[in-house]
Formats: structure tokens, C-alpha cells, sequence
């Protein structure tokens, strides 16, 4: 099964200040199968990851667990970890 993965962007509210979120959105058959929100603060790195997520054809569950392993990484690299198959 093959997936898109498409940066989402969303306004977070915090103490009356706006900031500026991207997320992923994952789509299969025109209809998103998964939304995560507020996973990046900037949009070239939500589009990197997506990209990559797109290489991978990560499953739509993995998305978190993945942001959140590439945003713990010391390095920041855009790889994955035992998170395809």
C-alpha cells in the first residue's frame, strides 16, 4: 500500500501568542488515513521529513514514534531506525 505524505500547517495558541506548527498528514485512496499535528516548528524541516516518509512508505502509525526519534537525535539526521517494513 502506498501512502502521501503531506505537510500540514496549524496555528498553536500559547499564552495569547500564535506560533506557526507543521504536521503530516497521511493519505491513501484521496482520504487521509492519519493526521499528526504540531510536530515541527519549521516547515523545511516538516517537508524533509515527509519526503522521507514518502521514501520509506512509513505506515501511518510510525509517524510520531519516527518525528520524535529524528527530533531526539543528536545530529537531527533524516533517517530511520527500525521504524519501515
Amino acid at each position: 500500500m502506498r501512502y502521501i505524505y503531506n505537510v500540514r500547517k496549524d496555528i498553536l495558541k500559547i499564552d495569547e501568542e500564535n506560533h506557526t506548527v507543521y504536521g503530516i498528514d497521511v493519505i491513501h485512496n484521496s482520504a487521509v488515513v492519519k493526521s499528526a499535528g504540531n510536530l515541527f516548528c519549521d516547515r523545511e524541516t516538516a517537508e524533509s521529513f515527509a519526503k522521507l516518509c514518502g521514501n520509506e512508505n512509513l505506515s501511518p502509525e510510525k509517524i510520531e514514534p519516527a518525528a520524535a526519534e529524528i527530533l531526539d537525535s543528536p545530529e537531527k539526521s533524516f533517517r530511520f531506525t527500525d521504524m519501515c517494513g
